[in-house]
């Protein structure tokens, strides 16, 4: 296993990529969370998270500070660039049916009655530290994307990559401990020793997550 060893105290990570999103739905009970269906998301671009918390409480006494609660996670929002999402993808975090023939045209509907679920989101990110390229995966334990829209430019000269972005709303879980966030505490020197460990955390198998990078049919 290639594990990174930051041998360099002066010398931290720095991020210089985003890759392999990851998505599978949410199961809970009691406290108890587990994950199914896991699937490739689409080819990643872009990823930012901002997090809510809940103003620090202070009490004072004597004049001065004297107890402090420090602000608490409370929620938070994601949105992710991507490529158009795999097919898959888009059917599980938005709930969609099965598609449908309407004047002999086979479909997919978006409709008011899907059922958004909840949902696992995961990744990598890409770092480097002391000249070495390294991997870490990260997921997001329960989230719950919004609708998406749709923008298009025509087609100049020079092509116009257009991207699609995703936005979700970040959860805590129903844990013991309320998690809304898990990051890897290894590096790996391979991408693939962090992604099989993103998949673990997905509860998903190395054959269901191999696609990541291909098809979107």
């Amino acid at each position: 296993m290639s594990k990174f060893v930051n041998t360099n105290a002066i010398a931290g990570a720095i991020g210089i990529g985003f890759s392999r999103p990851m998505v599978a739905l949410y199961n809970a009970s009691g406290n108890t969370v587990t994950y199914t269906g896991g699937i490739p998301f689409a080819r990643g671009a872009s990823v930012q998270i901002q997090a809510n918390s809940s103003d620090a409480n202070t009490w004072r006494a004597d004049n001065m500070d004297a107890e402090s609660a420090g602000g608490k996670f409370t929620g938070g929002s994601m949105t992710v660039v991507t490529d158009d999402l795999f097919y898959a993808a888009d059917q599980l975090i938005h709930g969609r049916g099965e598609t449908a023939e309407v004047n002999g045209i086979e479909v997919e509907k978006s409709t008011v009655v899907d059922e958004v679920p909840y949902c696992g989101f995961g990744y990598l990110r890409k770092y480097q530290c002391g000249g070495q390229e390294i991997y870490r995966a990260i997921m997001l334990t329960k989230v719950k994307f919004n609708e998406s829209g749709d923008a298009a430019e025509t087609e100049e000269e020079t092509k116009n990559w257009q991207t699609t972005e995703n936005s979700a709303q970040i959860f805590r879980d129903d844990t013991e401990d309320k998690t809304w966030r898990l990051r890897g505490a290894n590096y790996y020197t391979t991408e693939e020793e962090a992604f099989a460990e993103l998949c673990a955390l997905l509860m998903i198998s190395s054959s269901s997550g191999s696609g990541a990078s291909g098809s979107g049919t």
